[in-house]
């Protein structure tokens, strides 16, 4: 029991690190869902945003031509009057 109370509360706490991190951060579906995204990333798109397409929500990205198997290329998007490396 000791052993699954410190895996819960191990998994718990990452999680909590995880959506407080202050760099955006969020994971897609091989489609461009989005599947989770970090409290950071949700201010930035709205948390409202939450599985629907990424090229939806950040038009820019729509552009960008990810082919499977490739190696994915860094780029800049502005979103308001911030711009960030994707």
């Amino acid at each position: 029991k000791a052993l699954m109370d410190f895996a819960s509360g191990y998994a718990q706490m990452q999680k909590k690190l995880l959506d407080e991190f202050k760099v955006p951060y969020g994971l897609l579906d091989n489609q461009g869902k989005i599947l989770w995204l970090n409290n950071s990333l949700g201010a930035i798109v709205g948390k409202d945003n939450y599985r629907k397409n990424i090229s939806t929500v950040i038009p820019e990205l729509s552009k960008i031509q990810i082919e499977p198997g490739k190696n994915l290329q860094e780029c800049n998007v502005a979103i308001g009057n911030r711009i960030y490396k994707v």
